[in-house]
């Protein structure tokens, strides 16, 4: 999710391109705190390429950062 304030924020009408997002800062688990979900995450984005500023071990730690 894009933190408030920045494009697509706010509003979006329908789904939009994860390759939209990819130039911004993005936070993932760790595999070892998810594996199925750091997978899919590895496979959706693997055209995207997002720009990955952090690790975490908890979902909360990737949600916090995006206030």
């Amino acid at each position: 999710m894009p933190p408030l304030g920045r494009p697509l924020a706010d509003g979006v009408p329908s789904p939009v391109g994860l390759a939209r997002f990819a130039d911004g800062p993005w936070v993932r688990l760790y595999r070892e705190a998810s594996p199925d979900h750091h997978d899919r995450f590895m496979a959706t984005c693997r055209r995207a390429r997002p720009r990955v500023v952090r690790c975490v071990l908890c979902v909360v730690c990737v949600v916090r950062p995006v206030r």
